[in-house]
């Protein structure tokens, strides 16, 4: 009896675990400007150890896209000198709906933790990228006056 319970609440707990959730986008990634052309090349740097490819598809655009066993997901990327935007370009076998009488639309709920990890790992290299660009700390002045 416990174990069949136990397995009951194990494929339940599943099933909860990739349910469908409303497609909410990650808010965009703001920062101090960077020059768009490195901000181009550390969008693909920054996520392709989690497995995405980037094309480039445009001025200020880029498509990303994760592609499993028998699934994908893809994303449209909008970039400028001071900000990336992430948002849903397509998927399959990812259980996306679209909104429908005033209902949102419907993804499994590993898009918005792909998401949510491609905006971090954008995040952190674009601070990163920012912090080797400053110029090294000025020391501090003395106030000895200079022996003769």
């Amino acid at each position: 009896m416990k174990k069949t319970l136990f397995s009951l609440l194990l494929a339940f707990s599943t099933l909860v675990a990739h349910a469908d959730v409303p497609l909410v986008e990650q808010a965009p990634i703001e920062f101090d400007p960077v020059p768009v052309e490195a901000v181009a090349k550390l969008i693909p740097a920054a996520i392709a150890g989690r497995g995405w490819v980037t094309r480039h598809t445009g001025p200020g655009h880029m498509e990303a896209k994760l592609d499993r066993t028998k699934l994908w997901v893809a994303v449209d990327i909008a970039y400028t000198d001071h900000s990336v935007t992430i948002t849903y370009a397509g998927s399959e076998n990812f259980d996306y709906r679209e909104a429908m009488a005033g209902q949102p639309a419907k993804i499994h709920s590993k898009y918005i933790n792909w998401t949510r990890n491609m905006a971090a790992d954008i995040r952190k290299a674009i601070l990163t990228y920012q912090a080797s660009a400053l110029p090294p700390p000025t020391p501090p002045a003395t106030t000895k006056p200079l022996e003769q």
